[in-house]
């Protein structure tokens, strides 16, 4: 069974529409690979508010989507993340 979430997302520097951009190309690049049992984005937009970015992620499992975030915390330039995983 799938599980669904919501990874807010804010990045750190002053020129956030450019490192916005950057991000959104990362992200759109941990799509879904057939049989890989592995996280992936299933979509990703800028957004206005608290946050910057906010994507939507799935997986087999929470502790993918964790694996997942970790790696979304190494594309650069973010500040930090809050995960919210989508009630049933």
């Amino acid at each position: 069974m799938e599980v669904d979430a919501y990874v807010l997302i804010t990045l750190k520097s002053a020129k956030i529409e450019t490192c916005v951009r950057e991000a959104l190309k990362t992200l759109v690049s941990f799509k879904r690979v057939e049989k890989e049992e592995k996280a992936y984005v299933k979509k990703a937009e800028m957004v206005t508010g608290q946050y910057d970015i906010i994507a939507e992620v799935a997986g087999d499992d929470p502790k993918q989507i964790g694996e997942l975030v970790a790696e979304i915390h190494g594309i650069g330039n973010i500040k930090s993340t809050v995960t919210c995983f989508k009630a049933a």
